[in-house]
């Protein structure tokens, strides 16, 4: 395929960074945060200059990844997939092909932990794409669809409760995206934008706010489909268990943290909102 990829730099001495080329074309800058690079040196202290470093490639124009080793060991197929998304080399299916439906929470669960980094959350609202038997023929040869059946699902959205905001003496009906994933190895063009429209149909919120992970991107498709940045969280603290390579949040009493527990950062995310109705 004429692919590429080398050791590029450190950041702050210990972070690594992989630049990966397609025909000496630069696609992708790969942060990676190696564990035990991290509790050995110091790397929370140097995790802000990481933080800038990556700001300051993606102002270059580089899309940029931080890849932590716990998601690579865990999650490794998924990881590829994403960053096979990014690059260009997913498989494409286009979402007029789809139908879209409400489906149950076990499908949705199983459908995420298999197709999403951070796995499936509860959620209100769930809807999935569905690609009819007769289309399957614009699947490529890694896709089989289980034999004898109708429909393939390629694509889920999670939404949220709304929230009701008194917005200049008008309710309004706030609703969060809380996950969206496609089948792994594809790229469902234009599958989320179908997804949001048929939730906006059937619910009519007055807006839609979701959060980009900025380890994962600056939220370049959230832009496209209409969402506008309104803020940016700060890094939050999580434990990773070193044996099972497991994360939990910051919770509890220090007492509570176990001693295979190591703390880490992520960079935050920054909070998107689509204006529905005014």
């Amino acid at each position: 395929m004429g692919f590429e990829c080398r050791e590029a730099q450190k950041i702050a001495g210990i972070f690594t960074v992989f630049h990966i080329f397609k025909n000496n074309q630069n696609r992708l800058a790969l942060v990676l945060i190696d564990l035990d690079v991290w509790a050995n040196e110091n790397a929370v202290d140097k995790w802000p200059a990481c933080i800038q470093h990556v700001q300051h490639v993606r102002d270059s124009g580089l899309t940029t990844v931080v890849l932590w080793e716990d998601f690579w060991l865990n999650k490794k197929e998924i990881v590829r997939s994403r960053l096979s998304a990014i690059l260009g080399l997913a498989h494409k299916i286009p979402a007029r092909l789809t139908k879209v439906r409400r489906i149950d929470k076990e499908t949705t669960d199983r459908f995420l932990a298999e197709n999403h980094l951070n796995g499936p959350v509860s959620a209100k609202y769930k809807y999935g794409l569905y690609l009819p038997a007769s289309y399957y023929r614009v699947l490529n040869e890694m896709l089989t669809p289980e034999i004898g059946s109708t429909e393939m699902l390629v694509a889920v959205a999670t939404f949220s409760y709304p929230r009701i905001f008194n917005k200049e003496t008008n309710p309004l009906r706030s609703h969060e995206l809380i996950r969206f994933a496609s089948l792994r190895d594809c790229n469902v063009v234009g599958g989320l934008d179908k997804l949001l429209q048929a939730f906006i149909r059937e619910k009519e919120p007055g807006d839609i706010m979701t959060y980009a992970d900025v380890e994962w991107s600056a939220g370049a498709s959230y832009n496209k489909l209409g969402f506008k940045k309104i803020a940016q969280t700060q890094p939050e603290a999580f434990y990773i268990d070193t044996k099972t390579m497991q994360r939990k949040t910051e919770t509890g009493t220090a007492s509570e943290v176990r001693e295979n527990d190591m703390e880490i950062r992520n960079m935050g995310s920054i909070k998107f909102v689509k204006q529905i109705l005014n």
